[in-house]
């Protein structure tokens, strides 16, 4: 399995039980896509226990190290660094209007969650069926340079702007995931993307059912609920 546990990606409780309910993003998706063969269920729903599982182990170190290594970084002027490189990928691909060389599922974080959904992004079979890869953005310049150093189509940036999409060449991405954990943040971000791209597909996590009547209001398409 490609999901790994990057520097500064730090997985609590609460997050840990939100990206086993949120693999059911993928799932929707690809059902919504007419792409996911029933007998592909056990298969994927194994590969989102073993990412539960793995996990834990690593989620204090991630507590204890990412604060002051990000601070560090942003002193040290990383930041700025991988900011001059957000519109390259792995190995100086996908500069500009590369990353638009055809529709993809845009994911906005690339945290545990994120890194999930990814992961089951690529299971060939999905990815083949869908006939779109996915790409990522965000905004924790270490999490972005350890990414694109393991190969990860992550880029710096916001990627719940749409004028960020438009300017890497995304101007109708095959779906958006939004997997923020901060409230008003999601909120903002599936309001400005309905309107930016009203016919592309939006799935998105809510922390209480408060948010979930509202991101239905905003445009989502797809809201998993954090509450069990």
């Amino acid at each position: 399995m490609r999901t790994r546990a990057l520097l500064g990606t730090s997985t609590r409780l609460q997050g840990r039980k939100t990206c086993g309910e949120f693999a059911f993003v993928v799932l929707s998706l690809s059902q919504r896509l007419g792409v996911l063969p029933d007998e592909l269920n056990r298969l994927l729903i194994g590969v989102v226990v073993l990412s539960m599982a793995l996990t834990p182990a690593l989620s204090e170190l991630g507590d204890l190290a990412s604060e002051k290594l990000i601070e560090a970084a942003t002193k040290s002027g990383m930041a700025s660094a991988v900011a001059g490189l957000e519109l390259k990928g792995p190995a100086g691909e996908g500069e500009g209007k590369g990353l638009g060389g055809q529709e993809k599922v845009v994911i906005c974080g690339f945290g545990p969650v994120g890194q999930i959904v990814g992961s089951l992004l690529s299971t060939p079979v999905i990815k083949d069926k869908l006939g779109a890869d996915y790409v990522a953005f965000d905004l924790n310049p270490i999490r972005v340079r350890q990414s694109m150093e393991q190969g990860f189509p992550v880029f710096y940036g916001d990627g719940t702007e749409p004028e960020v999409l438009k300017t890497a060449g995304m101007g109708n991405p095959k779906a958006i995931v939004v997997t923020y954990s901060n409230k008003e943040v999601s909120n903002q971000a599936v309001e400005r993307l309905h309107q930016a791209f009203p016919g592309t597909p939006i799935f998105v996590r809510a922390t209480d059912y408060e948010q979930y009547l509202s991101l239905q209001d905003f445009g989502a398409t797809a809201v998993v609920s954090d509450l069990r």
